[in-house]
């Protein structure tokens, strides 16, 4: 049961057409995933709330910093990842500036 409304805890959000399906544990956590076909996986946390998972599954475990995940070990191999600033635009027909340029420009 869902704590918050007393529906079944599993849902599928809104929108979304792949046929996923989302658990949810007693913290509003999403606890577990199904994808369309295939068996559920389990979604654990580091810490209180979801802003560091640390595996999917039985078989691959994630690694995260500040910026997000940087390392996923899982059966097929292991990956990293790196962050990059992304484009900010002003919205005034300017194609965007990265971040760290945004940041330069007010040092003269």
């Amino acid at each position: 049961m869902d704590h918050r409304t007393g529906e079944d805890a599993t849902t599928t959000p809104e929108g979304d057409t792949s046929g996923t399906t989302f658990a949810y544990n007693a913290a509003s956590e999403t606890s577990s995933l199904t994808p369309s076909g295939s068996g559920a996986l389990a979604l654990s946390y580091g810490g209180t709330g979801q802003d560091d998972l640390t595996a999917v599954g039985s078989t691959t475990t994630l690694q995260n910093s500040q910026l997000g995940i940087t390392r996923e070990v899982s059966s097929t191999g292991t990956s990293y990842y790196a962050r990059t600033p992304s484009p900010i635009s002003s919205g005034a027909g300017d194609e965007g500036i990265s971040e760290a340029a945004n940041l330069d420009s007010d040092v003269e």
